[in-house]
């Protein structure tokens, strides 16, 4: 999916046929949906869109679900007092990784989204700004971007309790990605 618009009032999330090369919109709605998430059997997706106002007014991006075929109307997932996007879905769909985003900070948390909604919760207790999170194919490891060592770098901890954070890139690094088994991770260097 990639995030098309015309201002910055106005972006919708299309999806493209990459076997035909056509293009689909998937939201229509006349404000802002920006980053999108895939459910790991591929039916549903978790998006961000500025929908919801806070209490002060401010219109702040929360996540949102829908089908990933587009059919049906989307539903709230949750929304907090920073704009909030979808990182990660884990690959037993029991979780997502989410960014909460502020000017000033940006923390990975955890949605536990199997069984009973239970509140999200931090994944780390620190103040290092910590988001671009990624599952590995077998959920069992994260890999991440984190200022905790200065810059931007890529670590890599368990999950899902959170152990010992292995850094893996040096001189910089961001939008950690694995290879399909799990046994090799890329990411941006900066």
């Amino acid at each position: 999916s990639v995030s098309l618009g015309d201002s910055n009032e106005s972006s919708d999330l299309w999806s493209f046929d990459l076997r035909r090369g056509v293009p689909t919109r998937f939201t229509s709605d006349p404000s802002i949906e920006r980053a999108l998430v895939w459910s790991p059997d591929g039916t549903q997706t978790i998006f961000n869109a500025r929908r919801a106002d806070s209490a002060d007014g401010v219109r702040l991006l929360a996540l949102y679900e829908k089908a990933a075929n587009g059919v049906g109307a989307e539903s709230l997932v949750l929304a907090e007092d920073s704009n909030l996007w979808p990182e990660s879905w884990s690959p037993d769909g029991r979780y997502l990784l989410y960014s909460r985003v502020s000017s000033r900070s940006a923390e990975l948390k955890v949605l536990p989204l199997a069984g009973e909604r239970k509140p999200p919760y931090r994944l780390f207790d620190t103040n290092a700004r910590t988001d671009r999170a990624q599952f590995s194919p077998d959920g069992r490891w994260i890999a991440y971007s984190s200022s905790e060592a200065g810059g931007s770098e890529v670590f890599v901890t368990s999950f899902p309790t959170p152990g010992r954070r292995v850094r893996v890139s040096l001189g910089g690094g961001s939008w950690p990605q694995w290879r399909r088994d799990g046994k090799e991770l890329y990411y941006l260097a900066s």
